[in-house]
């Protein structure tokens, strides 16, 4: 699979495997409020976007399966995955189909649909193909014509790729981003005022230091550097977390900012995504680093 489509592929999946949870969280929603439209929009919700993960898994029915091993080994998934399983969405997807195949083939044409409660206390006496759209809360088990599927399962896998499915996504906008910015520094190195040689190197640190430097409109390395005195002049202050930096005693002025690359950008990017209110973490976030909220 071409390097640019599979990161496109990982890019929709996890959007989807977003708006999974956030479907996940309206089921919740939806049964704190004894909300039954509200529940069963979120689960269907929840299993269309589950259905359009496995479509870009699997391909529609599983047609596109070989074709698509490179998505699934770059994420780690396998064909065990419960996001193989689309049955029930299709079940929701295409009520339609269902009610002709019940009309044909019910004896007494019984409609029981939209139930919410423990299976053992569903309705007595009422064959299977009569029993439509059913949900237990308590094992998070779907029920459609005696069919189940446990919603609990899937949230669970999307939990668990979501990060990794983001990492993948996001390595080639870091990779053209620094193939833009070697293509910069080749044609544009901005002025960098008498900067000879680093100063030396810190004994026990691997720092190189630079003392008393001036550097103006380039893109300045932090990693393994040590800046001490030193003036820049709308510069980028680029961080990777390969190594450690230092700074002391420097002047920033003009439009100078930092730059999160490699580890620490997606460290950055993870970190900025758990603060979001729709992530559910946004307390423990600003309780983990408090400095950076106060106001």
């Amino acid at each position: 699979m071409d390097r640019e489509l599979l990161r496109s592929f990982q890019r929709q999946v996890a959007i989807q495997c977003r708006w999974l949870l956030l479907a996940a969280r309206d089921v919740n929603k939806g049964l704190q409020n004894k909300d039954v439209n509200y529940t069963f929009y979120a689960v269907q919700n929840l299993l269309n976007a589950g259905a359009n993960i496995s479509k870009s898994f699997w391909g529609q029915g599983g047609r596109l399966a070989a074709e698509r091993k490179p998505l699934r080994d770059s994420i780690g998934v396998d064909d065990t995955s419960p996001l193989r399983e689309v049955t029930m969405r299709n079940n929701f997807e295409h009520f339609d189909e269902r009610l002709d195949r019940w009309w044909k083939q019910s004896a007494r044409h019984h409609n029981v649909d939209m139930n919410i409660g423990p299976k053992g206390n569903m309705i007595k006496g009422v064959d299977d193909i009569d029993m439509f759209r059913q949900f237990d809360p308590r094992t998070a088990d779907v029920t459609f014509w005696g069919q189940e599927f446990n919603i609990k399962q899937l949230v669970a896998e999307v939990e668990k790729i979501l990060l990794k499915v983001e990492e993948e996504a996001n390595k080639e906008t870091l990779d053209r981003l620094a193939r833009m910015q070697a293509r910069k520094a080749e044609s544009n190195v901005g002025e960098r005022e008498n900067v000879p040689a680093p100063t030396a190197n810190r004994e026990g640190t691997h720092l190189t230091i630079y003392e008393k430097e001036k550097f103006s409109g380039v893109d300045v390395d932090l990693d393994g550097n040590e800046y001490n005195n030193c003036t820049f002049l709308n510069c980028t202050l680029v961080f990777r977390g390969t190594k450690g930096s230092s700074l002391s005693n420097n002047n920033f002025t003009g439009s100078t900012r930092f730059r999160f690359d490699g580890a620490a950008g997606s460290t950055l990017n993870f970190l900025k995504a758990m603060a979001h209110p729709s992530s559910g973490l946004s307390d423990v976030v600003r309780k983990s680093f408090p400095e950076f909220f106060s106001p």
